[in-house]
């Protein structure tokens, strides 16, 4: 895999667990060598269509927020994002 490409993983790590942890990439019976990386509390990152702008709906119709549909004020939008960290959700 060349080095500029991106290869998406979930690691199997606690919650809470900070510092470094080992990672080996596993493709069919290869093996990569361990490699640490940091494990942050958090990371955040908003999800974009075009690498740019991030990614906004409208949030009664889950439409897209444009410069053609814009949001007005007081309206609830939704941010499509990664990387926030531990979180409680509501049940």
């Amino acid at each position: 895999m060349p080095a500029q490409q991106h290869l998406p993983a979930r690691p199997a790590v606690e919650k809470d667990r900070r510092g470094a942890a080992p990672v080996v990439v596993v493709n069919g019976s290869a093996r990569s060598a361990p490699r640490d990386y940091t494990v942050r509390g958090a990371d955040p990152g908003l999800f974009t269509l075009d690498g740019a702008s991030a990614i906004v709906v409208h949030g009664a119709t889950n439409q897209l927020v444009t410069a053609a549909s814009p949001a007005e004020p007081g309206e609830a939008v939704v941010f499509y994002a990664t990387g926030l960290g531990a979180v409680d959700r509501a049940q």
